[in-house]
């Protein structure tokens, strides 16, 4: 007898809540999505302009112009077993982007946010994720800008590096 996949959707329906909960309560300008676009199920939305349990410099609206970095997490069949990937929208990085190291940039065009497979637990949320976007989303613009050469092997979120450098502005 043949069996018929199913989505991890259909399996995982508490895992499916959880995930809209977590990412309503720390990101509430991302919105779930099913289509053909996301079989799989997604979000869209606006990350956080500032995530982090540190107070933001003084001067970061002078770096994002009041900008928030307009994202997509894309999950897959092997969810949460394999991590969801998250594309950048706008800004969108270009192609040229995507062959330098410095921007954290995967050929596929998603945000590299996952250095080693360890980095990644099943048991964590999409929204652990969406954090890290909006770290890399204000290191891409000071990458932009020359405050930094390149984007920290970490992300902002585990640094207060780039924070001095936007009082810079």
């Amino acid at each position: 007898m043949e069996r018929t996949p199913i989505s991890w959707i259909e399996a995982e329906p508490d895992r499916v809540e959880l995930e809209k909960r977590e990412m309503a309560d720390r990101a509430p300008e991302m919105a779930w999505r099913e289509g053909e676009e996301l079989p799989n199920g997604g979000f869209e939305g606006l990350a956080p302009e500032w995530p982090f349990d540190r107070d933001p410099p003084e001067k970061l609206g002078k770096l994002t112009e009041g900008k928030q970095l307009s994202v997509q997490v894309r999950f897959f069949e092997g969810y949460p077993a394999q991590p969801p990937r998250l594309f950048a929208l706008d800004p969108e990085p270009s192609v040229e982007e995507r062959l330098r190291e410095e921007v954290h940039v995967n050929g596929d065009g998603s945000i590299c946010l996952i250095l080693h497979p360890s980095d990644w637990s099943s048991s964590e949320c999409a929204v652990e994720l969406v954090t890290k976007a909006s770290g890399w989303f204000l290191e891409y613009l000071a990458v932009g800008r020359g405050l930094i050469e390149a984007m920290s092997p970490a992300g902002m979120f585990a640094s207060t590096e780039l924070d001095a450098k936007i009082e810079e502005l």
